[in-house]
């Protein structure tokens, strides 16, 4: 879909890639972001030998954004550090991550927090924290927060 809008107006992917690297040069927080989310998304969609993805590059544009305040750079960030695929798993690091990310509004992050929550030792004081963090995240339109919160509300 993307690929049809960019060419649409003449744009190769190559050019979105130049403008977001300039902007995030510029300290464009979610120009940083979304260079960050393109890297992943080549290293998905084009699985094989003739991309390689630098994994710590695409970490430190995260990074940037998240420090500059894109939540959506903290929350992909916490999800490398999460999954410990392409970054060392580090659950403090994450939590921390999920936590500013949710602060800011993103119900990805506000979600994925409530997860660890989950996997942490339940309480009732974990308990209510959790249902508030998926709470949020489903008042923040995150379907996957939403679909939790109905199901762990119960």
């Amino acid at each position: 879909m993307l690929k049809e809008a960019l060419k649409r107006f003449g744009v190769t992917h190559n050019d979105l890639l130049t403008y977001y690297e300039y902007e995030c040069s510029n300290n464009d927080p979610s120009s940083c972001s979304y260079l960050g989310i393109e890297y992943l998304n080549l290293a998905h969609f084009y699985e094989s030998d003739e991309i390689q993805i630098n994994y710590t590059r695409v970490a430190s544009l995260f990074e940037k954004g998240c420090n500059l305040n894109d939540y959506y750079g903290c929350f992909f960030l916490g999800y490398m550090h999460y999954k410990g695929k392409y970054l060392d798993q580090n659950i403090d690091e994450t939590q921390r991550l999920f936590k500013k990310s949710c602060d800011g509004n993103n119900g990805s992050g506000c979600s994925y927090l409530a997860l660890i929550h989950l996997d942490s030792k339940t309480t009732e004081e974990n308990r209510d924290q959790t249902i508030s963090l998926l709470k949020k995240s489903c008042e923040l339109k995150s379907m996957h927060g939403c679909a939790l919160y109905k199901s762990y509300k119960k």
